[in-house]
């Protein structure tokens, strides 16, 4: 999936875990995606910016894209999401899987 940076932002920034894009006034004629933000979870972090990932589902088609953004990591540093990444964003196609976690406590 491909959306113009405009979109991917204002995807990321407008919307939580949850949120279904339907809820948008003037969403298609505006190019946003028919999705449903599925994660959004920071995964790493730099001197100056925290890294997140992104996971949608297209309502449509059933399928999940998935991205990375930066944003700054603190007051000062003024890093919005996308904003180094070009007029067009890729979403990659990626599918759920379920990971099993053994964890140890005292008995």
């Amino acid at each position: 999936m491909k959306v113009s940076n405009y979109v991917a932002r204002m995807l990321c920034s407008e919307m939580e875990v949850g949120d279904v894009t339907t809820e948008w006034e003037d969403r298609e004629s505006e190019g946003y995606p028919h999705v449903e933000m599925i994660h959004n979870e920071m995964i790493d972090t730099s001197r100056w910016s925290h890294i997140y990932e992104v996971v949608y589902k297209d309502l449509d088609t059933g399928k999940y894209w998935e991205n990375s953004y930066r944003v700054g990591a603190t007051e000062c540093q003024d890093e919005r999401p996308y904003e180094y990444d070009g007029d067009e964003i890729a979403f990659y196609e990626v599918e759920p899987y379920t990971v099993t976690t053994t964890k140890y406590r005292c008995v």
